[in-house]
């Protein structure tokens, strides 16, 4: 017997990707585990005559000759089929593996199959079913977009890739209903998780973490949660953390952690292996038994090895400061913009920071015929500035509440650079949302040895 087999709590994603396994290697079994999440659940009570499984527990593992995992390949994270593994590791079963989470170190090694970076574990199965010239029917291409889209909010989430959008793309114009998929994605909550999110919300602290808001809640519950994860992830929206872990007790000092992450800066998976658990950068579980503060205080102590440090000013800014005299006119403050291709400029007298002006402003009192006028008459006299330390976030909600294109950096009241609209951009855009793949060819010039070169430009030509 070949079995498919996922993780426990089955969710749409491992769901989908098993129907695909089994068309990949016909005549496979789909073994369901004991849990399925809620919706999950839903869904298969309606379409169980289209996709037919057995329950784990009428399999017997000595009749099973290959062993086919989706969507898991950490040990911890398979005591459902332990004695069939047992019979792998005996060498008298053959395993293969489909995953997309990252290497957790209790990792099984499967003989085939492929463990690729992808949203979902669904599009990297896709990809071979399509390979092999497959078709899907409506019903299947509305199981698949579901796999994909919960296991990626929607497309959204930082670990989304272009192929995940590609097989979405196909299963729509292979007759996926998005009606359907809405109806479970978007499954209102129980009155169970509904105490829940009042409760996470209620306990939850808050810890800076590199500048990263990560929230910690303990809640305690006499049994266990369908959809937990539902009410992580909207309760890790309605604070607008980066990311929330939930730790919920349940009886017998049971412990269930599950963890949801809005910026790619947090590693879910990376924290919750700090409490024998795992997952991927956006989303991740535990489950162990002990006291819940222990746990959390376990928890809380990984975050700084999980949460990425945020970008900061010194590394995004130049240190040439292109600068305009307030003596200036503002017709050569405006040739002078337009020649360095600027949209505005600090305003310098004798090395100190007297204002700032827009080539915006500048050009509305040329058309007012007051070109003539000193730089200084227009300038705006309050400058919004930020310092070298400061953060990305920092830095672009300064230039967003003041609606500037660019912020002088101090440090101890001298001028250290400059960051512009342009390299918040280069950096919120970078591939990892931390502007990694940045070059150095922008708008300010550098000066070889990087030392800050403050250059007004004057009425004399300097």
């Amino acid at each position: 017997m070949e079995l498919v087999v996922g993780h426990e709590s089955l969710d749409f994603d491992a769901l989908a990707s098993s129907v695909i396994a089994a068309r990949l290697y016909p005549g496979a079994v789909i073994g369901l585990p004991r849990r399925l999440a809620r919706p999950v659940r839903a869904f298969y009570s309606l379409h169980k005559d289209r996709f037919t499984a057995r329950g784990l527990s009428t399999i017997d593992p000595a009749a099973v000759a290959r062993l086919i995992l989706v969507d898991v390949r950490d040990r911890r994270r398979l005591r459902h089929v332990a004695p069939i593994l047992a019979r792998v590791d005996a060498g008298e079963a053959e395993l293969h593996v489909y995953d997309h989470h990252p290497p957790s170190g209790h990792d099984v090694e499967g003989s085939g199959g492929a463990v690729e970076p992808r949203g979902a574990v669904t599009s990297l199965m896709l990809e071979r079913l399509r390979a092999a010239g497959a078709a899907v029917d409506p019903l299947e291409a509305t199981l698949y977009a579901l796999g994909i889209y919960a296991d990626t909010a929607s497309l959204t989430s930082a670990s989304t890739t272009s192929a995940d959008v590609a097989q979405v793309a196909w299963l729509l114009e292979a007759g996926a209903s998005l009606s359907m998929v809405n109806r479970y994605l978007t499954a209102p909550f129980s009155d169970a998780q509904r105490e829940a999110l009042a409760a996470v919300l209620a306990h939850t602290r808050t810890h800076a973490v590199h500048g990263a808001r990560v929230g910690v809640a303990v809640i305690v519950m006499d049994r266990p949660l369908d959809g937990l994860a539902e009410v992580t992830s909207e309760a890790c929206q309605l604070d607008a953390h980066d990311a929330l872990f939930v730790v919920c007790a349940l009886p017998k000092g049971r412990l269930v952690v599950v963890g949801r992450a809005r910026s790619r800066r947090v590693d879910v998976g990376r924290a919750l292996r700090s409490l024998g658990g795992g997952g991927h950068r956006g989303a991740g579980s535990a489950t162990r038994r002990g006291p819940a503060e222990e746990a959390r205080d376990t928890l809380v102590a990984s975050l700084a090895g999980a949460v990425a440090p945020a970008r900061r000013v010194a590394e995004l800014m130049s240190p040439s400061v292109r600068a305009l005299s307030p003596e200036l006119t503002l017709a050569q403050a405006g040739a002078t913009l337009a020649a360095w291709g600027h949209a505005g400029a600090p305003v310098l007298r004798d090395g100190a920071l007297v204002g700032v002006v827009s080539a915006r402003d500048i050009q509305r009192a040329v058309d007012a015929g007051r070109d003539h006028l000193p730089v200084a008459s227009h300038m705006s006299g309050v400058v919004r500035t930020v310092g070298p330390d400061a953060s990305l976030e920092d830095a672009l909600a300064a230039m967003v509440d003041g609606d500037i294109g660019r912020l002088p950096v101090m440090e101890t009241g001298v001028v250290r650079g400059i960051v512009s609209r342009a390299d918040l951009l280069r950096a919120l855009y970078g591939p990892d949302g931390r502007g990694d793949d940045r070059d150095d060819d922008r708008d300010d010039d550098r000066d070889d040895d990087g030392d800050p070169d403050v250059s007004p430009a004057s009425s004399s030509g300097r």
